[in-house]
C-alpha cells in the first residue's frame, strides 16, 4: 500500500484540481494522473471524477473518505514517532558500568550533566568487567566506567584510584589501624566473582602475596554478609563497602593497593561532541574524591 497515493488523492480533492495538486506536490500533472489511475486500479473501482467542475470523489470514493483520512493521519503519526526515536537515538549516550561505580559516580555525573543538557538522554548498562570491555569493542555502549585491564584494543582515561580494603569479621579485629598486606599470605579469602577478582589478584601479585582464594558465585552484598557471619575475610573496593551498614570491619591495606578506575572507550576522536562533554563532567566530578 502506497500511502503517498492516498495523500495525493486527498490533496487533489481538497484543491479540486489535478494541476494545483501536482504543483504543490512538485510533480507533473500527467504524473499525478498516472498515480491516481494506479490507485483506482489497486482499489478496484473509480474513486474520482474529472470534469469541468474539477476533481471530485465518486459516491464510492465518498464512502472511503474518512478511512483514507485516518490512514494518512496514522501514517504521519508513525513517521513522526520514527523521526522522534531516531532523533532521540542520535542524542543518547549509552554507558557501561558496574553497580558500585554507577551508584557512587555515574548517577551523580548524569544528574549534573542533565542539568546543563536536559535534551540528551543517558542510559546505563550494568555488567561485569568482561562484559563492559566486550560492549565497548562491539559498539554496544559508547564507553564504559570500569577498572583498567590494560587492554590493547581499547583506550583508557584515568579518573581516580579506588582503594582496596581488607574486610574482616568484627571478632577478628586486632585494633590495628591498618591491615598488613603480608597477612593475606596463605589466608583464606572470600573473593568476588564476575571478573572483579582480576583487579585484586593483580594488585596482590605485585607484592608476591598469594592468599588461598575462595571463589564465589555471589555479589558483593552476599560477600559482606558472609564476612559478617564470620565465614572468612575478604578484599573489596572502597566503593563497594561505602555506606554499607553490615557489622564488619574495613581496614586500609598497608602498603596501599587500589584499582585504577576510569573510562574505557574504543576511540576518543570518534566520540560525538556531547559525549566528550560528558567525559569532562566525569573528570571534574571524580578529581577530588
Amino acid at each position: 500500500m502506497d500511502i503517498k497515493k492516498y495523500e495525493a488523492l486527498l490533496l487533489s480533492v481538497e484543491l479540486g484540481s489535478f494541476s494545483k495538486a501536482a504543483d504543490k506536490l512538485g510533480i507533473t500533472q500527467s504524473g499525478l494522473t498516472h498515480m491516481m489511475n494506479s490507485l483506482e486500479k489497486d482499489i478496484g473501482f473509480p474513486v474520482l471524477t474529472r470534469n469541468f467542475n474539477g476533481v471530485q470523489l465518486t459516491p464510492k470514493g465518498e464512502k472511503l473518505l474518512e478511512d483514507i483520512k485516518a490512514l494518512t493521519e496514522a501514517s504521519q503519526h508513525l513517521k513522526n514517532k520514527i523521526d522522534y526515536i531516531n532523533e532521540s537515538s542520535r542524542k543518547t549516550i549509552t554507558i557501561g558500568s558496574y553497580t558500585s561505580i554507577s551508584i557512587a559516580w555515574v548517577l551523580p555525573i548524569i544528574k549534573q550533566f542533565n542539568e546543563e543538557y536536559p535534551d540528551i538522554n543517558v542510559e546505563i548498562r550494568g555488567g561485569t568487567i568482561e562484559q563492559n570491555y566486550a560492549w565497548v569493542k562491539d559498539g554496544l555502549v559508547d564507553f564504559a566506567f570500569a577498572s583498567n585491564q590494560f587492554d590493547k584494543e581499547t583506550e583508557f582515561i584515568h579518573l581516580n584510584n579506588d582503594p582496596l580494603v581488607a574486610v574482616l569479621p568484627r571478632e577478628e579485629d586486632t585494633g590495628s589501624e591498618r591491615f598488613d598486606i603480608k597477612l593475606f599470605e596463605g589466608e583464606k579469602v572470600i573473593m568476588p566473582c564476575f571478573g572483579f577478582d582480576m583487579d585484586i589478584k593483580r594488585e596482590l601479585g605485585k607484592y608476591g602475596i598469594h592468599p588461598i582464594f575462595r571463589p564465589t558465585a555471589v555479589d558483593d552484598e552476599v560477600i559482606l554478609k558472609m564476612v559478617e557471619a564470620g565465614l572468612g575475610i575478604s578484599i573489596l573496593s572502597a566503593l563497594v563497602i561505602k555506606n554499607k551498614n553490615y557489622d564488619f570491619v574495613a581496614k586500609e591495606i598497608n602498603p596501599p593497593v587500589s584499582r585504577d578506575l576510569g573510562i574505557v572507550l574504543k576511540n576518543y576522536n570518534n566520540l560525538r561532541d556531547f559525549e566528550k562533554i560528558f567525559i569532562e563532567y566525569a573528570k571534574e566530578y571524580t578529581k577530588n574524591l
